[in-house]
């Protein structure tokens, strides 16, 4: 969870540079959410279609699509191995510390349906 805070706080300094520079790229926060049952926290981080992003190295990632209805605009948790294997070319490591992953392409239907589907053998 102390990750967390490391994370904010460098989301406010980039925020800020791109302020500066006039640079449009959506720093994405680092989440996390604690089981109720187990009391285990995860954390995961937002991968948004048609949003150039620097999104924070979580344990898990969600994907958003505006384009679609209801429910299926989000797709995840998915763990970040499964991301990183079907979707490794998508993610850019930048020399930001903690790690941060340049996204400025969206994985295809059917890399989700495949991250989906790899993601169901493991919950």
């Amino acid at each position: 969870m102390e990750m967390s805070g490391v994370y904010e706080a460098q989301k406010a300094l980039i925020d800020q540079v791109h302020d500066k520079q006039g640079v449009d790229i959506y720093v994405a926060k680092f989440n996390g959410i604690t089981n109720e049952g187990t009391k285990e926290y995860t954390s995961y981080s937002m991968w948004s279609k048609d949003c150039v992003s620097l999104i924070p190295k979580t344990e898990r990632v969600m994907f958003f699509n505006n384009d679609l209805a209801g429910e299926r605009k989000t797709l995840g948790p998915i763990d970040w191995d499964i991301v990183a294997q079907k979707c490794g070319a998508m993610l850019k490591e930048t020399n930001h510390t903690p790690t941060r992953y340049l996204v400025d392409a969206f994985p295809s239907e059917k890399e989700l349906e495949s991250m989906k589907a790899a993601q169901a053998t493991r919950d």
